[in-house]
């Protein structure tokens, strides 16, 4: 698809963690302007749309600066999310919590990655060696969109429940 040698494939992959160091320095000026609300879901829209248009794109150019974005956006969520978690648990549960939580995160990455693996093989009976490769993205990319959707709407009516009980 994207043609790159083992040392380009490395440099796209060095691209993305360099999104992930700039991603970390920016969240502290970030969470500065924005409610932990906007940031946990504009990061998760963003990660959506960035994966939707790596599906759609096989320039190697491109991709490195949408795994920039990814993995700035990645990191965002990551420290305001572990934010939410240390504002909301108690001290004497935080350890098993976030450690719940990194066994099920790593857990479902893992087995998104073998899904993936496996649309691939399938859809390469049906479509093209290079669509079968851009099917994974753009599955995950409706599946961010959605989960920022869904969420939206749910903290949305989350806040009108608690604004109705302030009022009552």
């Amino acid at each position: 698809m994207l043609q790159l040698d083992a040392f380009a494939f490395g440099i796209l992959i060095s691209i993305a963690t360099i999104g992930s160091i700039v991603g970390s320095q920016a969240v502290a000026y970030m969470r500065n302007k924005w409610s932990t609300k906007q940031l946990i879901i504009s990061s998760i829209l963003c990660m959506g749309i960035i994966y939707g248009v790596v599906g759609l794109t096989t320039n190697a150019y491109m991709v490195g600066s949408l795994y920039f974005g990814a993995a700035f956006f990645i990191i965002v969520y990551n420290v305001t999310r572990s934010s939410i978690l240390q504002r909301s648990v108690p001290n004497e549960m935080l350890g098993r919590v976030g450690s719940v939580f990194r066994f099920l995160s790593f857990g479902i990455s893992a087995i998104g990655t073998l899904l993936g693996g496996l649309l691939v093989r399938v859809s390469e009976t049906t479509f093209d060696r290079v669509f079968s490769l851009q099917l994974p993205y753009l599955l995950l990319s409706l599946i961010y969109i959605l989960s920022a959707l869904i969420f939206a709407m749910k903290m949305q009516n989350h806040s009108e429940s608690q604004q109705r009980n302030i009022n009552a």
